[in-house]
């Protein structure tokens, strides 16, 4: 449709309102304006699957299958063919928040005859490509939030052009549930673009219910060692730098303790100690206790220790007359 002839079906539109509903429409769009995603609803077509039809499914016997060790009981899994509105709407009269996964690979919004509106391809040239296509999602996913179980996940698909653009309708559709996203790489070879720029990857959101969580791996132990026969068991070299010093993050300063009296160490051979993290790696022990030791030096006794639950804790060593200090965390407390 046309710039042309979609500013007349708004001026045809609005001359039919009268003084008091173009009041509330003008007052509507001057209070109602959001920090978010907006897209022109009311000026483009409307969808015609957005409709009252009742389509109900037809069994394929010939393609169905029974279960082995129920002859003649089909299948709980479903296939449906069809138009993904009808689909959807049928599916929530009998699986409504039953669902635990969702997962929706949609047309990219390419304009490259990827996705179908009304019966007729969006080209690249459509004035309301996008909007169409934000539109189109938009009735589908809200659909889809329906189905959703309250330990469901629904992962979303999406390429790099439109993934900001899917960011914020998802964030509308399914506000405070956002779990994070997935990176993956599409090719192992160069994309065809101008620039020098290749574009090798593509997206998936992640939205989930209150009770969902993602069940991980086992932690796995294989990168703690014990190569010098340590007493304190196997470890892991690690590095303690970070990109501030003590000023600039007070709450991550643990300076390393006199042996008697526990007051801090402010003083070297060399003058006052600098505020700032050792560059050296350290021993990470499993065990949930960090300990400072300085090795090869007349302070061998010295420790420290920070827990290691909610933010990490990260003991201050400091390059000085101390010597090199290690950081030791056992590993029998970590798994």
């Amino acid at each position: 449709m046309g710039h042309s002839t979609m500013s007349q079906r708004i001026e045809d539109r609005l001359a039919q309102l009268s003084a008091a509903e173009l009041r509330r429409l003008l007052i509507e769009h001057l209070t109602k304006q959001k920090l978010g995603l907006t897209w022109e609803y009311d000026a483009i077509e409307r969808d015609e699957a957005l409709n009252a039809d009742v389509v109900l499914p037809r069994l394929r016997e010939d393609l169905s299958c029974s279960s082995s060790d129920r002859p003649g009981d089909p299948y709980r899994n479903l296939i449906i063919e069809g138009d993904n509105f009808d689909a959807l709407r049928l599916l929530r009269t009998t699986h409504g928040n039953k669902v635990r996964v969702i997962y929706i690979d949609p047309p990219y919004n390419t304009g490259n005859r990827d996705w179908v509106y009304n019966d007729k391809y969006v080209r690249t040239t459509d004035r309301w490509r996008h909007s169409m296509w934000l539109e189109f999602l938009y009735q589908r996913l809200l659909i889809a939030k329906d189905l959703l179980a309250p330990d469901g996940v629904i992962l979303v698909s999406i390429n790099d052009e439109n993934r900001a653009r899917l960011d914020l309708l998802m964030e509308e559709v399914f506000p405070g549930i956002r779990i994070g996203s997935l990176v993956w790489r599409t090719r192992d070879t160069t994309s065809v673009k101008e620039r020098n720029f290749s574009d090798v990857h593509e997206h998936i959101l992640v939205y989930g219910g209150e009770q969902f969580a993602f069940n991980g791996r086992e932690k796995t132990q294989k990168k703690y060692r014990n190569p010098d026969n340590d007493s304190r068991g196997p470890w892991n070299a690690d590095p303690l730098t970070l990109a501030f010093d003590r000023f600039e993050r007070e709450n991550l300063y643990y300076p390393i303790q006199r042996p008697v009296g526990g007051t801090p160490v402010t003083k070297t051979a060399c003058g006052p100690m600098q505020p700032r993290l050792a560059s050296r790696k350290v021993r990470l022990f499993k065990r949930r206790r960090w300990r400072s030791t300085s090795a090869g030096s007349r302070f061998s006794s010295l420790r420290t220790s920070a827990s290691l639950s909610g933010s990490r804790s990260t003991t201050c060593l400091h390059q000085s007359t101390l010597g090199t200090c290690r950081l030791r965390q056992s590993a029998s407390d970590l798994s």
